[in-house]
């Protein structure tokens, strides 16, 4: 922990540029393009994250650690983008067994499935056991890394994607995502079935 103060200390932050110029207002602009997301595609990546958290958690964290865990759950409940959800979240944030759920790992995973089968509850999901939990949670902070998540994919064609200069920029599935040379791989594959065909063919004639 020292040595993330330390080294935070002594780095050199990049200074936001954020007088208004043109470049300035274009950027605004685009940032009003984002779409508004509803509550299923920002709820998974939000319980990854936490299982996440969970499983880097030490077994018995330190009082500063405890806090630290604390002031974030009170933080990520003002600004979850959903009132509902982050009153439900907030009832849970002060029952007064909270804060002992922050003592060790294993009181902080007892805490926050009871908080997943809460909302499971509420949202007419079927509860799970502690064991499939921990199951479920595995799955989720191990996802492939060739999930379905929008990735940036430069193209050349001017017709679709957001204008970004002499760019556009196209967002697919990761896992959808087609390398523009496939054809190369496929070309050349062929190419060396050919030739080792044909070598074939000579070493055939050359024996008869």
């Amino acid at each position: 922990m020292e040595e993330r103060k330390k080294s935070a200390s002594e780095s050199n932050l990049l200074a936001l540029d954020i007088e208004s110029n043109p470049e300035t207002e274009r950027q605004i602009m685009l940032l009003k393009t984002l779409p508004q997301i509803s509550k299923l595609d920002w709820a998974r990546p939000l319980w990854i994250f936490l299982y996440t958290i969970l499983s880097m958690y030490p077994d018995n964290p330190s009082q500063e650690t405890q806090q630290y865990l604390y002031n974030f759950l009170i933080a990520l409940q003002a600004i979850m983008p959903c009132n509902s959800c982050a009153e439900h979240f907030l009832a849970h944030l002060s029952s007064p067994n909270f804060k002992d759920a922050l003592t060790s790992k294993y009181n902080f995973s007892k805490w926050i499935f009871h908080v997943h089968n809460d909302i499971n509850l509420r949202t007419g999901k079927p509860t799970l056991t502690y064991e499939q939990s921990i199951s479920v949670v595995s799955q989720m902070i191990t996802w492939p890394r060739e999930w379905d998540m929008p990735v940036p994919v430069p193209i050349s064609s001017q017709k679709s994607g957001i204008q970004t200069g002499k760019t556009n920029v196209r967002y697919l599935g990761a896992g959808k995502v087609v390398n523009r040379y496939w054809w190369v791989g496929l070309v050349s594959s062929i190419v060396f079935i050919s030739i080792g065909f044909g070598i074939g063919y000579l070493v055939k004639s050359k024996i008869k």
